[in-house]
């Protein structure tokens, strides 16, 4: 059963916590991501993505509780799916945007990288060459969070 995309807050969260949201259609079992994340040591929460039911708060409102408290979005819906894109984009320009992983195939990472055609800031997106292991996933994580802008990561809002 598809989990409603607003239900989840960081309301319980650890201060300090590393917080990750993994974004994932409930088919690709989300819970598994975030399982692996977990055993990391870092707070998760789980959106499984707009359904018939219910919207996507980013791009319906303009904002999402899940996606400005995150320190990091774990996007497995396809980077190359052009339903994504318009989800990517709203979350890399958050006032205080997380740090973004998103899933590819290798020809895909090759043919945007030989093209110079991406739609969102590259240097901001740690890009996962499909299949996503436990391995890869915490990698793109660390490494994402490493990469992240220490201006936009500054907490000035008491949030976190």
């Amino acid at each position: 059963m598809s989990r409603p995309a607003t239900t989840e807050s960081w309301e319980g969260a650890p201060r300090g916590a590393v917080r990750v949201l993994v974004e994932c259609p409930p088919e690709q079992t989300p819970d598994a991501a975030a399982a692996v994340l977990r055993r990391q040591g870092y707070e998760v929460r789980v959106c499984e993505g707009p359904d018939r039911r219910h919207e996507c708060p980013i791009l319906t409102k303009g904002a999402c509780a899940l996606v400005s408290g995150a320190d990091v979005v774990v996007n497995l819906f396809g980077a190359t799916d052009p339903n994504t894109r318009p989800v990517l984009s709203a979350i890399s320009q958050e006032r205080r945007p997380p740090a973004i992983v998103t899933e590819m195939t290798t020809p895909e990472v090759e043919r945007h990288d030989a093209s110079g055609d991406w739609w969102f800031e590259r240097d901001r997106v740690h890009i996962v060459e499909s299949p996503l292991t436990s391995a890869t996933l915490i990698e793109a994580v660390e490494d994402a969070l490493a990469r992240r802008d220490p201006v936009g990561a500054l907490c000035t809002d008491g949030r976190c």
